[in-house]
């Protein structure tokens, strides 16, 4: 099974410190360019069961306004989307340019999901219901991006993982090649190099979108198997029980509090 995404770009790096939580660090000045990679990353979040989430601008400079305007275009346009799964937000910015470029966007996209402004990790971090000790976690891994010692997942896996994203049945590392533009061997070397399989992939993207299945909606089991590739529901009970250690319908239950 895949592990909790994580991309990082000149001037970003999404990632998940813990299951229920995505962080989402922005500093420099970033480009356009660096604004559509970190966008196919805000994308993917679409994909995730629900969760809670940190937009990290302290040491965010002046943002170019072309940039700004890739950013506001695709937040104006995929908004349902994104707010949709993420419950809860913190934004924490350390006052200055980063500060009113983040209080100026979020005025213009307008709330997406409910979130608070933070001047302090630390407090966005406890205000979402986490312990202080994660706000740490996350600053040395923000000082392993910047020594360039973490390892990100590779744009080439990113585009299998949107891909399969859309394509759950008769897969083969030929149809995913063709499809993201690259070869078969590069394909398997890349999916070596990042220690998983084409099979784990489309196991882990049909877990991933059958929990977000289960908490978004009341479908029965038979209908969320078949949305995810599955001709009966016995074989989601069993990707489940393997990777979860619980049937469906407890892991609904446990994730929807009810």
């Amino acid at each position: 099974m895949p592990g909790p995404p994580f991309f990082e770009g000149k001037h970003f790096a999404f990632w998940f410190p813990v299951t229920e939580l995505r962080v989402f660090a922005v500093w420099g000045s970033p480009t356009v360019q660096d604004a559509a990679v970190a966008l196919e990353a805000i994308w993917f979040e679409t994909t995730l069961p629900i969760h809670r989430a940190i937009l990290d601008v302290r040491r965010l400079g002046a943002v170019p306004p072309e940039t700004f305007a890739s950013f506001e275009h695709f937040m104006q346009e995929k908004k349902g989307q994104i707010g949709r799964n993420v419950e809860r937000g913190a934004l924490v910015h350390a006052g200055g340019i980063g500060g009113a470029a983040a209080a100026g966007y979020s005025s213009i996209i307008g709330e997406l999901f409910p979130r608070e402004l933070f001047a302090s990790l630390e407090c966005a971090v406890t205000a979402l219901g986490f312990p202080a000790s994660l706000a740490t976690k996350i600053d040395k891994k923000l000082v392993e991006i910047e020594q360039g010692t973490s390892k990100a997942d590779s744009i080439e896996l990113f585009k299998v993982r949107e891909w399969l994203r859309r394509n759950y049945a008769n897969v083969t590392v030929e149809t995913c090649a063709k499809a993201i533009g690259t070869s078969d061997r590069s394909l398997q070397r890349t999916l070596q190099e990042a220690g998983t399989s084409l099979r784990d992939e489309i196991a882990g993207t049909r877990l991933v979108r059958a929990q977000q299945l289960l908490v978004m909606t009341s479908d029965k089991l038979l209908a969320i198997a078949q949305a995810v590739g599955f001709a009966k529901p016995h074989s989601l009970i069993a990707l489940f029980e393997r990777h979860t250690q619980m049937s469906p319908d407890e892991w609904r239950k446990r994730h929807r509090g009810t």
